[in-house]
């Protein structure tokens, strides 16, 4: 809903389509269903790492001298290695868009590519912005190589340390739970590791989360009325007729695409009379499909005023102003479904209606 009444000048105009892809495919699918796995993972090996260290503690008490040291060194290539690790995470993020958006571009302009010959060219570019996503992804798992084998090797001086410990008392204690000892602590050391790695995974889906919570961020379309009725049934009986006439004014309109571009309206001033049909004349770049995006919203004019029979367009409903507005655009776009569908989405007519309408 956030993207889909975002404008379109601000958000979908500067927006690749290869990161709303990403959002809503891998990022969304992360929020929805890795992270409640990975916590869920996190627990369990938590408690099977705390039953396990009870009994480990319960058969030589001893041991627990050698944990300490042993957690800490692990704490601390975790927060060394999670750092490199979720920024990598990043940036495969950010390199893996403008793949999408490549070959979703590719796609559509497949005819035009052929046509030029520039397929090679296309392949060669493809292969360029795959190697950024998959050297993202090298280095992503390069920092979790060199942690996985200081963890290893941090184990094997766990390892070394029990054993040592065990010789050590082994006059003192029943040789049965020094076995236990050991043959746990095994188990201890891979639900350690494999914890760690779970919060890094955790870590590294965060990013995912926070790139879906940004769309909540996204600026939207304002769809509140301001124009105040005398009544709700005046309000009923006005809109009911409106537009009756269909007299377009332009007063001192002011309008630019974003906050810090050029303004492309600068004081536009025009009034139609009812019945009258207008051409637009002008160059390229003159601002004549500014008019028709104005007129319908699609862009907030920055000052001034738009009116249809008396009634400012700033003040009214958005919705009740686009669904009294008509535009037939240069490209015209089917969305999927039936043509019925595309021609009356809503369902607001009959087959007849529309049937008498097309033989017009």
């Amino acid at each position: 809903e956030k993207v889909i009444n975002s404008p379109i000048n601000t958000f979908f105009d500067v927006t690749p389509t290869g990161t709303i892809m990403n959002r809503f495919s891998k990022d969304l699918q992360t929020l929805d269903t890795t992270v409640a796995f990975t916590i869920g993972g996190v627990h369990v090996m938590f408690y099977q790492m705390m039953a396990v260290l009870i009994v480990v503690v319960a058969s030589n008490w001893y041991i627990i001298a050698a944990f300490p040291v042993f957690i800490l060194l692990c704490g601390y290539l975790f927060s060394y290695a999670v750092v490199a690790y979720r920024e990598g995470m990043r940036i495969e993020s950010v390199t893996k868009s403008p793949l999408l958006n490549f070959i979703n571009e590719s796609f559509s302009g497949c005819s035009t590519i052929r046509a030029y010959s520039k397929e090679a060219e296309f392949i060669q570019k493809n292969f360029q912005i795959l190697d950024k996503n998959v050297l993202a992804n090298q280095i992503v798992l390069g920092c979790w190589c060199w942690y996985g084998v200081r963890m290893d090797l941090l184990s094997v001086l766990l390892m070394i340390a029990i054993t040592l410990l065990c010789i050590y008392f082994r006059d003192q204690e029943d040789s049965v739970l020094m076995g236990i000892t050991l043959s746990y602590i095994l188990q201890l050391q891979g639900y350690l590791i494999y914890l760690l790695y779970m919060l890094g995974d955790l870590e590294r889906q965060m990013v995912s989360i926070i790139r879906c919570f940004k769309i909540l961020e996204i600026p939207q379309e304002r769809q509140e009325q301001t124009l105040q009725f005398p009544t709700e049934n005046a309000e009923q009986t006005i809109y009911k007729n409106w537009p009756s006439q269909g007299v377009l004014a332009f007063e001192d309109v002011h309008l630019r695409y974003r906050p810090k571009t050029d303004l492309v309206l600068k004081g536009l001033n025009f009034e139609t009379r009812a019945g009258e049909k207008i051409g637009i004349v002008g160059r390229t770049g003159a601002g004549k499909s500014t008019i028709s995006l104005a007129l319908t919203r699609i862009v907030e004019i920055e000052s001034g005023s738009i009116k249809i029979d008396g009634l400012d367009l700033s003040e009214l409903a958005l919705e009740r102003v686009r669904h009294k507005i008509t535009i037939i655009p240069q490209d015209p776009t089917l969305f999927t479904g039936s043509l019925r569908f595309n021609i009356d989405p809503e369902r607001s007519n009959s087959d007849e209606e529309i049937i008498s309408l097309l033989h017009q």
